[in-house]
């Protein structure tokens, strides 16, 4: 497994740690200490290292990924809260059709109280 070298070693936990780890070294080298990678991102050095070291620290990565493809957008928009414009439109379209979804079983129940009606007017003429 890849790693950051200079006075300490990432061990990825997961495939996306080390994936994540082998894009780290391309992008600052090994010669970059995990303070410096910190810095760049605003977060503790701990921080990193706790995430890339648990075995299951990514799992929810891949759950929002696919939660994202299923809705359409982003997951840089999930989660820095910034919608693209189709993003946008994709999302109010996906609102509509679930709305519309919900107003079809509302009808469907209603179907079935009219059949049943219809059925009871009948016995009773």
């Amino acid at each position: 497994m890849a790693g950051i070298k200079r006075g300490f070693v990432l061990l990825p936990g997961n495939e996306i740690a080390e994936r994540l780890v082998k894009a780290l070294v391309r992008r600052f080298g090994t010669d970059r200490s995990i303070y410096e990678v910190a810095k760049h991102i605003n977060e503790h050095q701990g921080t990193i290292k706790e995430s890339i070291e648990a075995k299951n620290a990514f799992r929810q990565a891949s759950v929002l990924y696919k939660l994202c493809n299923l809705c359409g957008v982003s997951v840089e928009s999930i989660i820095t809260g910034s919608y693209t414009d189709c993003e946008k439109k994709l999302t109010e379209a996906n609102n509509k059709v679930a709305e519309l979804e919900n107003e079809i079983e509302v009808l469907k129940e209603k179907v079935v109280e009219f059949d049943k009606l219809k059925v009871l007017f009948r016995r009773l003429k």
